[in-house]
């Protein structure tokens, strides 16, 4: 049982101390601060809801490979159970389009030649945005390969969609301008998700058989006894689409630069790049 930690103030809790700006390439002083305190394992309320956050990855990684049977077992069989199924059932859709051999077989390699041509041509021309560009790059890359029928003028307003929903909203130290940004990204995601729905109802009326991953969840939704539906499928792509952009355009910002930092590393790189061009 996690005795350590504490709630906070009634309602709130800490979600005021849980969301403070913090550096990019920093640790969140709010965790940082429990750690030293309480341990890697301690319990807050955040946004209302009590909660147990783990920073511990022993414990995580046990979270991860027994999936609801650790909960179930904690806090009994009920809503969070079926919950849970439906989770596995997604995760197995998720890894058809960024499974390991999916991965391997196209979008790594794709996605490696791409960014490296991109990367070039904006080196000559002086300072850029790194994380926009890579943003910007993973989701026209990645848009067709999710949905590869969309017209170029629907295909353009799912990708502003895509990028303009972002999980840097509460980043602000301004009550005003955290306001808006939750404004702005609910406005992304409820446009997102109305293009994807359109798109998939006349996909699945036409019944026009496609190389992509929305038809690989229109196969899903035929099979008997499947706990996914169409709502469920709608908002996974948008989902999938939003965090893949956000997640992998940071952690190549973070690679760049823990690179350029290490001169040893650099040159090392320099000459396994050369090697391979020879």
């Amino acid at each position: 049982m996690i005795t350590s930690g504490i709630l906070g103030f009634p309602i709130i809790g800490e979600t005021f101390h849980y969301f403070k700006p913090y550096g990019f390439y920093e640790i969140s002083p709010f965790l940082k601060k429990k750690m030293l305190r309480y341990g890697p394992l301690f319990r807050t309320s955040i946004l209302g809801v009590n909660t147990v956050i783990s920073t511990d990855m022993d414990v995580n990684l046990d979270i991860l490979r027994h999936e609801n049977k650790w909960f179930s077992e904690a806090i009994g069989e009920s809503m969070f159970l079926k919950t849970g199924n439906i989770h596995k059932h997604i995760k197995q859709i998720c890894m058809r389009l960024l499974g390991s051999e999916n991965l391997k077989r196209k979008i790594i390699k794709d996605m490696d030649r791409v960014t490296c041509q991109h990367l070039s041509l904006k080196a000559g021309q002086g300072r850029f945005d790194l994380r926009d560009l890579v943003s910007s790059l993973i989701t026209s890359h990645l848009t067709p390969k999710v949905i590869s029928d969309l017209k170029p003028e629907t295909q353009s307003m799912l990708m502003e969609s895509i990028k303009a929903f972002s999980f840097d909203w509460f980043r602000t130290s301004y009550i005003l301008s955290a306001g808006r940004g939750l404004y702005n990204t609910l406005w992304a995601c409820r446009q997102g998700i109305k293009l994807i729905k359109d798109v998939y109802t006349a996909r699945k009326s036409s019944r026009e058989k496609y190389d992509d991953f929305l038809e690989r969840t229109l196969e899903e939704l035929e099979k008997a006894g499947s706990s996914v539906n169409e709502d469920v499928i709608v908002s996974l792509i948008f989902t999938l689409s939003c965090i893949t952009q956000d997640t992998t355009s940071k952690a190549t910002c973070m690679a760049v630069k823990f690179i350029s930092e290490n001169p040893k590393v650099l040159a090392e790189l320099k000459i396994f790049d050369m090697d391979l061009i020879i």
